[in-house]
């Protein structure tokens, strides 16, 4: 970071998931029990995504920044896609089915802010968006190395005065933090603990295995 290589996001909270209360199988979260606590918070996940956008009116709703959501699975996708919709913002949809051509479409209606970027895990490593800049995480994971991927996708350097923005909406930062090496100030750790109400039940376990 010191180098410019790569610049620090601002790490900030908006607790719609507890993932204490999810299931894990085999050290990581179900998917389909994500998904379904999930689309139980789609209308209050998809209010906060929108709030980014400007208010409505006669011309299309643009974001204030590229912004990219991060999802648990297909159905919530769609889910939170119809949900925006309702709302007068645009998706820009990414899953497994997506045709090359369908995400080179998306990528670009994300980059010039005219739709939020929804997705699963398509958008991980080997995939360059330098002009990403605020991610929403609602995936949680108990993988640090997936996490620092996915937070990876807005660390790329630039020239623009205000650092990316990553929000987590469940248990990831609290529970992968330690990764920044210090860089996470620790009272946003306490406010993540705080928002769900204490810290995680799983706070012990830090799942590294070949990672």
């Amino acid at each position: 970071i010191g180098g410019g290589y790569m610049r620090c996001p601002e790490f900030n909270i908006n607790p719609l998931l507890d993932d204490d209360e999810v299931e894990l199988v085999n050290g990581e979260f179900r998917v389909a029990a994500v998904a379904e606590r999930m689309g139980s918070r789609i209308d209050a996940l998809a209010e906060f995504v929108c709030s980014f956008a400007s208010p409505g009116g006669d011309e299309a709703r643009m974001f204030d920044r590229p912004t990219m959501v991060a999802l648990p699975a297909t159905e919530v996708v769609r889910q939170l896609a119809e949900a925006i919709l309702r709302r007068g913002v645009a998706p820009a949809v990414i899953t497994q089915d997506t045709s090359f051509a369908e995400r080179q479409v998306a990528f670009a209606a994300c980059q010039n802010r005219s739709a939020v970027l929804l997705q699963i895990g398509v958008v991980g490593e080997g995939i360059d968006l330098p002009w990403l800049r605020r991610l929403i995480d609602a995936k949680p994971t108990m993988s640090p190395t997936a996490w620092f991927q996915l937070v990876g996708r807005i660390t790329r350097p630039h020239n623009e005065p205000e650092p990316p923005e990553y929000i987590c909406t469940n248990r990831n930062l609290e529970r992968h933090a330690y990764l920044w090496d210090g860089l996470v100030p620790p009272s946003h750790v306490g406010v993540a603990q705080d928002a769900f109400g204490g810290p995680s039940q799983r706070s012990a376990a830090r799942h590294m295995g070949l990672e």
